[in-house]
């Protein structure tokens, strides 16, 4: 495996400077263990340019599995924007390929389970907790998935949870009760936007 490669067996990005060779040892065989034909190969390392755009087109393919539906537009936007969209990329059980029309991807709330889940830190499992529930899979319990987490990643679920909600799109309506008319002035802004990506 090269450096951005996603591992086989659990489904991380590999990172060689996080991993000494006792641990690459250790990663085989996990692997074996939860598969007995895996082998750890060697693959051909993506150029960082070649891997961003990937990420992106799974990114996009997201954005236009989900658009209209507020809550999974939500969930979409909180993983591809959380930790540098890590785990918005194919090789997560939760990023499936679509199987009808031109190729895409799609957002499996269902595989967001605990098992899926086991191998990432408390805060990645929170974050991944909840875009599972905005995507309509298993419902969290907010004391469990909102302490504890950092700035950046609470922004971020604000957003998302003001974007769910479709504040972005609530009609501004005016009465003027003495001339008996109603104006829409167009939408009130989001009560909490997305942060810019710096």
């Amino acid at each position: 495996m090269f450096p951005g490669d996603i591992c086989e067996c659990c489904g991380q990005m590999w990172d060689p400077d996080a991993i000494s060779p006792r641990g690459l040892e250790k990663m085989s065989d996990r692997g074996r263990r939860l598969n007995p034909s895996f082998e750890l190969k060697q693959t051909r390392r993506r150029p960082d340019g070649e891997r961003n755009r990937i990420m992106s087109d799974v990114s996009e393919a997201l954005r236009a599995w989900a658009r209209g539906m507020y809550a999974l537009e939500a969930a979409v936007e909180l993983l591809t924007r959380w930790n540098g969209g890590r785990f918005a990329a194919s090789g997560y059980p939760w990023i499936q390929p679509t199987t009808e029309g031109r190729h895409g991807w799609w957002l499996d709330a269902e595989a967001i389970t605990g098992d899926a889940l086991a191998p990432y830190s408390g805060g990645e499992q929170r974050i991944l907790r909840i875009v599972g529930s905005l995507a309509g899979g298993a419902p969290v319990h907010l004391d469990n998935v909102l302490g504890g987490n950092d700035r950046d990643a609470t922004a971020l679920v604000l957003a998302a949870v003001a974007h769910a909600a479709g504040s972005h799109d609530y009609p501004n309506i005016v009465v003027d009760h003495a001339a008996g008319v109603a104006r829409n002035l167009g939408p009130f802004p989001t009560l909490y936007g997305w942060p810019s990506r710096d």
